[in-house]
């Protein structure tokens, strides 16, 4: 449209860095979200750094093919004319050769044998973990197979319209080179009705189908028929508060984050000082409240992230299936110290709950 020619091979760079770039910043973004890593943080825990790196790799190619581009329209607006073509040939990775790239690079990839344990889930995060936490409850277990259905469609609808994307390609590609397309396009191109039919109905019924489910689920997080214990939860910064609320036993305690520098052993920015303890098996009620600015209380292997809001009071049930320790931390940015607010719960017998709290002081 404007007379300017821009150079294929350098566009062709730009095209396949950009393309590597999205890709290597938003996969591991997606593995970091099954593992239960919040946003916003300025600092994370250790076993998160590995998909980290890939990411911000990812991001700095994003950015040298965005400089590529600017060379791009710069090469074409002052050299387009000429039809200059560049004197050089830069060497194009492909994602698969970047992929073994990084995997011979000790460098970035210097704990290999964890990609294995990555495949197994616990109950907080691993390096290079590909999945969700460990469930410990019947919501998070629902959470799970919903994303594995809702995966399972979206693998075969990608597949699909590859399919007919490459077969439109390649179809159009043989009529123009045995020169049989006419001038004017048949009717039954642009306007098909039944198509059009089946383009609409067929997204809906996959919408549908996805519905249901998650609609049983959202009932279930909603049950509160029986109750047979309740927690405060309050939100500070940077800190939780925890009450039992009761007319004969009453316990409130602070928890808080346990600095790097007092650390013996544990999880760095995890670990607290006054661990939540709970009984299995019991249906359980959190009330969950803010006292200054909004925050996000989130364990991954309970399926449970509500907001903390002031002034609101929100609610969910529970009922923890096993005994184990949880891990979560603050998903909602709150100020300067937004990473630095751990959750850990310990799921224990309801004796050993009742122990802990008639006997336990803070």
């Amino acid at each position: 449209m404007i007379g300017l020619q821009y150079n294929n091979i350098l566009a062709s760079v730009h095209f396949f860095l950009f393309f590597i770039g999205v890709n290597l910043t938003f996969m591991p973004l997606h593995f970091l979200g099954l593992a239960g890593m919040p946003r916003r943080i300025v600092d994370y825990p250790d076993f998160y750094a590995g998909w980290n790196s890939i990411a911000s790799l990812g991001s700095s190619i994003s950015l040298i093919s965005t400089g590529v581009f600017i060379f791009v329209c710069y090469d074409m607006l002052v050299f387009g004319k000429k039809g200059r073509r560049a004197p050089y040939v830069l060497p194009v990775l492909t994602q698969l050769q970047l992929c073994l790239l990084i995997l011979s690079s000790p460098q970035i990839f210097n704990k290999r044998k964890n990609i294995i344990a990555a495949f197994f889930f616990s109950d907080v995060a691993k390096d290079w973990q590909f999945g969700f936490q460990d469930p410990a409850t019947s919501i998070m277990e629902g959470i799970v197979d919903l994303h594995h259905d809702i995966m399972f469609f979206i693998f075969w609808i990608i597949i699909t319209v590859f399919w007919v994307l490459l077969e439109i390609i390649g179809f159009s590609t043989f009529l123009k080179s045995k020169n049989v397309v006419s001038v004017s396009t048949p009717p039954t191109i642009q306007h098909n009705t039944f198509i059009e039919i089946v383009w609409t109905i067929f997204p809906c019924i996959v919408l549908l189908l996805v519905a249901l489910p998650s609609f049983s689920l959202l009932y279930a997080i909603e049950d509160f028929n029986v109750i047979d214990s309740t927690l405060k939860i309050i939100g500070n910064q940077w800190y939780w508060t925890y009450e039992f609320p009761g007319n004969n036993f009453q316990k409130t305690f602070d928890s808080v984050m346990i600095p790097e520098i007092d650390l013996s052993s544990g999880f760095r920015l995890l670990e607290v000082d006054n661990r939540i303890k709970l009984p299995v098996e019991k249906q359980l009620r959190f009330f969950i409240t803010s006292a200054d600015v909004l925050h996000s209380w989130t364990i991954p292997s309970l399926g449970v992230k509500i907001d903390a809001c002031p002034g609101r009071l929100n609610q969910v049930a529970v009922w923890i299936n096993r005994v184990g320790v949880y891990y979560g931390q603050c998903s909602e940015i709150c100020g300067i110290n937004h990473s630095f607010m751990p959750i850990v719960l310990e799921s224990v017998s309801t004796f050993d709950f009742l122990d802990w709290f008639t006997k336990e002081s803070f």
